[in-house]
């Protein structure tokens, strides 16, 4: 299911070359002495389908567009774009949004981070007014106490809508190299 939502929901090119591989088709058949009727059919599905593609915006988008907001602030060390996408309501364990930023902030300081990579993203829950993304990163950084090199996290992020747009409201302890963290204050 996800593979279908992905080419008819969220990759014009998949899209794209689906489509023209269909209708290719069935302009061979028809110019070999086929009925046009079902290219003409096709050309008018593929049209609807591609205004459906532009105009629907899945979670798994949502959450892309928020995350890739705070992913670009990461290297420079700029967190307006987390600030930005946490919720009103937002807790990450015993803290506040206000404290999670600032801990952020901090640790940004500390920690040069060169280059992020987001792996993947999953919708892991779904619902109207919430859902749950699961992502993966690889992010090449500088610690001053470890040294140099690819650091590879899993993050879990609880979404909410608050009014027309997506909010992050709970980020749950990361995985570090595939152990988890087993607490905020950790580096």
């Amino acid at each position: 299911m996800s593979l279908i939502r992905w080419v008819f929901l969220e990759s014009l090119p998949a899209l794209g070359v689906v489509l023209f591989v269909s209708n290719f088709w069935l302009l061979v058949w028809w110019r070999r002495g086929g009925s046009a009727r079902p290219l003409l059919a096709s050309l008018g599905i593929s049209g609807v389908l591609l205004i459906v593609q532009v105009v629907v915006t899945t979670q798994r988008e949502h959450a892309a567009r928020v995350l890739g907001a705070i992913e670009q602030g990461v290297p420079r060390a700029d967190v307006s774009g987390l600030d930005a996408a946490l919720a009103s309501s937002f807790a990450a364990g015993p803290m506040s949004r206000a404290e999670f930023v600032n801990l952020a902030r901090s640790r940004l300081q500390d920690i040069k981070v060169n280059t992020v990579r987001r792996l993947s993203l999953e919708i892991a829950e779904s619902g109207v007014s919430r859902f749950v993304a699961l992502a993966a990163y690889q992010c090449d950084i500088v610690h001053p106490d470890f040294g140099s090199g690819w650091v590879a996290t899993g993050w879990r992020f609880t979404f909410v809508r608050e009014g027309e747009a997506w909010r992050i409201a709970e980020i749950d302890l990361p995985t570090v190299n595939g152990v988890k963290l087993g607490s905020w204050r950790e580096k």
